[in-house]
């Protein structure tokens, strides 16, 4: 019996293990995660999921880390180690990863880890200085945190990973950029031609200037192209361009925009006066682009500076041109003329010089997922190669025939994002009221865009919105200090943000700056077969400023009377197979250029010279378009740059780039942009639920804790009184 008993014992272990063995198995094989955050933060987005999946080579993502990394980077950490693993759930077979432990000499470096740091030195990971808390001071560490993406030939980098905010975005896009690049790469007919331009006559005074490495530049241009040739399917060709006379040099600088010098006799070295050029330009096909490799700036006491860029810093800024020329980006319209706000020079911008408020940021943004077509619409017809045009604060009036061309091409199905502001700014330079040096006024803007937007139901107001709902600063201590609202920079709060709408999905809340309300026309909306959504508007309590504005905020006062507040449409978006305005009128006609007036010519020939000719725009009117949708907001400081942030982590940011990321038909993309952000702001309430919780937290939490502990009291009481009652009538009964 009792062997019987132990046998039985031996089997239900074993099957124990078999089980728990089973269960091991079936979890290395299945994946099943319960992600019970509102917008899936720890959930591959759709457009993620699909990447990976449909990989059609092997791609390899390297992590290098540095073990024991302190709060808040050893959750990044985690979080990555997650993210990856979800991918590869999701993956196909050609899909892997690993972590290499990367750890500075400082943290008892193996020899394995050494290895791991000369591979993530190759592949462009440099250490981060970051800092811990250690016997209760802070000190520095090195600290590596950078992932490589290579599929075929190609190696994409992400070099610091510090923070968890679009870390699925930024690992996704790369993949995506991996991937197009090698298909941009090897469909390829010609080769991308990179041209240093470098006269020899720099060779005698680059000495002088600081720049004795100078003579050797074109060995360390071409060591750069030879190693960018080994990720890039050997598509770059290196030539060298040494103009000598002043013609070459002239036509040079034209067509490569190549920074020219100049230099009188310098007696002390017996140079001869003399001029010279260098730079570097990359061509494809009829696209060109130059690269600011020679900064000069001037520094007081010392004068003008020169620095040249650094064989890495090169080698650099020729990969990242290699996207931009291959297009590996989808291509997005920007109106470059009348008057619009300016995409800031990439090159002046890398120099370090002054853009001029240009949007220096916005660009940055927009250059990072597509490729910028710049074009003038008083010489050129509208890009055809395009999914959505920006229109960006425009200032000066569209003729028919431009009007015309932005009409037909909604038509076609090219979606519109207009920035729109219904004042133009005039600064006028006479001495303002009280001291300042200038004075600025708004005038009524028309442009002609009014008409075509009121054509489809839609009105730009001749006010700007102030809202109570809005950004404070302090006050100057000098008046008292305190708060100042600037009620014309409204903070849009969740309530009054449309959710349902994909780029809205995600946002909590963000600064508008002064916004004009809009109007939407709905019978003319309904005529037209048109939907019209409202993004975002203000609060309940706002209402207009009218003309004449003055945005100093001192004069400002919310009305007096609560019938003159209401809440007022910020931003719509518009869809639908739009109707064109030229339905029905003839096709405009485009007036020839004004030619240049020669100083020679007489004025009574030239006022009796006949007109030149009007060239007459062809073919006909496409009369109701292909669906089509136009984002339109009464802003355009909405998109300057103290309100958004390069890395693209604030909601101004994420609102705009998914706005464009909309247009351009990538609605998961937006999503998984914004999925992540950090800016969460609690629900606005009352101020009776403010005080009424406030109450509670006091008052109501303790009197909860005294009466329960009377409950408790009166129950033991109670039972003791029956115990004693049982006991009694036990005795009684004895």
């Amino acid at each position: 019996m009792v062997a019987k008993n132990k046998s039985e014992k031996y089997i239900k272990l074993a099957v124990y293990l078999v089980v728990v063995v089973l269960i091991n198995l079936a979890g290395t094989t299945l994946f099943l995660r319960w992600d019970m955050t509102k917008n899936g933060v720890y959930s591959l987005s759709d457009v993620s999921k699909e990447v990976v999946a449909n990989l059609t080579e092997p791609l390899t993502i390297k992590a290098f880390f540095s073990r024991d990394l302190p709060a808040p980077y050893n959750g990044t950490e985690r979080y990555l180690r997650d993210l990856l693993e979800e991918y590869a759930v999701h993956g196909n077979r050609f899909f892997n990863y690993q972590f290499y432990d990367v750890s500075p000499q400082s943290d008892g470096i193996t020899s394995a880890s050494n290895e791991n740091q000369q591979m993530a030195s190759n592949y462009g990971i440099q250490p981060l200085q970051i800092q811990q808390l250690e016997n209760d001071e802070f000190k520095s560490r090195l600290a590596y945190m950078g992932i490589v993406v290579i599929q075929g030939d190609i190696v994409e980098r992400i070099p610091a990973i510090t923070t968890t905010d679009g870390l699925e975005y930024t690992l996704t896009t790369t993949l995506q950029k991996a991937s197009k690049k090698i298909s941009s790469l090897v469909g390829l007919t010609e080769n991308i031609d990179v041209k240093l331009i470098l006269s020899p006559s720099l060779e005698a005074v680059s000495p002088l200037i600081g720049l004795a490495e100078l003579p050797v530049l074109p060995e360390t241009v071409q060591t750069a192209v030879e190693n960018l040739n080994r990720k890039n399917y050997n598509r770059l060709s290196f030539a060298f361009l040494d103009p000598v006379t002043d013609d070459e040099q002239t036509a040079v600088i034209d067509a490569y925009d190549v920074l020219p010098l100049k230099w009188d006799y310098i007696e002390e070295e017996d140079i001869p006066a003399g001029t010279g050029v260098v730079g570097l330009a990359m061509s494809l096909g009829d696209k060109t682009v130059s690269l600011p490799i020679l900064q000069v700036y001037r520094v007081p006491i010392f004068g003008t500076q020169y620095d040249l860029s650094t064989p890495k810093e090169i080698e650099d800024m020729i990969d990242g041109q290699v996207e931009t020329l291959v297009n590996v980006n989808e291509n997005i319209g920007y109106l470059a003329d009348h008057g619009t706000l300016s995409l800031a020079d990439n090159a002046a911008a890398m120099m370090g010089l002054d853009t001029g408020g240009d949007l220096t940021v916005f660009n940055t943004l927009l250059g990072s997922s597509y490729s910028i077509r710049q074009f003038n619409l008083t010489e050129d017809l509208v890009p055809a190669d395009v999914r959505c045009l920006i229109i960006a604060r425009p200032t000066e009036p569209f003729t028919d025939w431009e009007l015309f061309q932005l009409d037909q091409a909604l038509m076609r199905g090219q979606n519109l994002a207009i920035f729109l502001d219904p004042f133009k700014e005039v600064v006028s330079q006479d001495m303002a009221y009280m001291g300042q040096s200038q004075q600025v006024s708004y005038e009524p803007l028309d442009t002609g865009l009014e008409k075509l937007l009121a054509h489809w139901g839609i009105h730009v107001g001749q006010s700007i919105v102030m809202d109570e709902a809005c950004y404070t600063q302090a006050s100057n201590q000098v008046l008292g200090g305190g708060k100042q609202s600037i009620y014309y920079a409204p903070i849009v709060q969740p309530e009054n943000i449309d959710q349902s709408l994909p780029m809205m999905r995600n946002i909590k809340e963000f600064l508008a700056l002064k916004v004009s309300p809009l109007t939407l026309d709905e019978e003319t909306l309904k005529d037209n077969n048109l939907t019209a959504t409202v993004a975002f508007s203000s609060s309940e309590r706002a209402w207009e400023m009218e003309s004449p504005i003055n945005l100093n905020p001192m004069y400002h006062n919310p009305p007096a009377s609560d019938d003159l507040f209401e809440k007022k449409p910020l931003a719509v978006l518009i869809k639908g197979p739009f109707p064109s305005y030229f339905n029905g009128k003839a096709v405009p006609e485009k007036e020839a250029p004004a030619t240049e007036s020669n100083e020679e010519t007489d004025i009574t020939e030239e006022a009796e010279a006949p007109k030149m000719p009007v060239v007459t725009s062809e073919g006909g009117i496409i009369e109701t378009g292909a669906p089509a949708r136009v984002f339109l907001i009464g802003s355009g400081d909405m998109l300057q740059d103290s309100l958004l942030d390069e890395n693209g982590i604030s909601t101004n940011s994420m609102l705009l780039m998914n706005m464009v990321d909309m247009l351009n038909g990538h609605e998961d993309t937006a999503l998984m942009r914004s999925k992540t952000q950090s800016h969460n702001p609690l629900n606005s309430t009352s101020a009776l639920v403010k005080t009424t919780v406030k109450a509670v937290n006091i008052a109501g939490l303790p009197i909860l804790v005294v009466v329960f502990g009377m409950l408790v009291w009166m129950r033991r009481h109670v039972r003791r009184k029956t115990i004693q009652r049982m006991f009694e009538t036990d005795q009684g009964a004895v």
